[in-house]
């Protein structure tokens, strides 16, 4: 197969990736909210009593007054709390709610589910390449700075 070809074909694979609408989000949450609940979530998982805004940014790779916005919105829904720092008041950090909290406990279990059943799908061997795939693809694109 051409290059040419090649690339075509995984431009439509990307394009059709990208058009489903697989997630299927817990209690109204939008998938970008859950992003940010995720990643405070492994930050509490590690010890932390919260998470700055930056942090999330950072750890997301999207500009801090979106994640802003977004913790506002989980505010509002009563998912998170934002809470100043013990040490230093200038802190503020971000931490799930009890109802924040079951949301994550839920999606983590349906995106376990998941990828469990896509393993059954597509067996050991192949989930394992394509995880290997998609950690290469992840790096070329970190590294070409798309």
């Amino acid at each position: 197969m051409e290059v040419a070809n090649s690339a075509q074909r995984l431009l439509e694979a990307f394009t059709g990736f990208g058009k489903l609408h697989w997630h299927r989000s817990v209690e109204g949450l939008k998938l970008s909210e859950v992003w940010v609940l995720m990643t405070i979530k492994m930050a509490i998982e590690n010890g932390a009593s919260g998470i700055k805004i930056s942090d999330i940014s950072r750890h997301l790779g999207i500009a801090s007054p979106t994640v802003t916005q977004l913790v506002k919105g989980l505010e509002r829904k009563g998912h998170v709390e934002r809470v100043r720092d013990d040490r230093d008041r200038r802190i503020v950090n971000v931490r799930l709610t009890g109802k924040g909290e079951s949301g994550m406990c839920a999606e983590r279990k349906e995106l376990i589910d998941f990828f469990k059943d896509l393993v059954g799908y597509l067996g050991e061997g192949d989930s394992n390449i394509l995880a290997d795939l998609i950690f290469k693809t992840a790096g070329y694109i970190k590294d070409k700075g798309y």
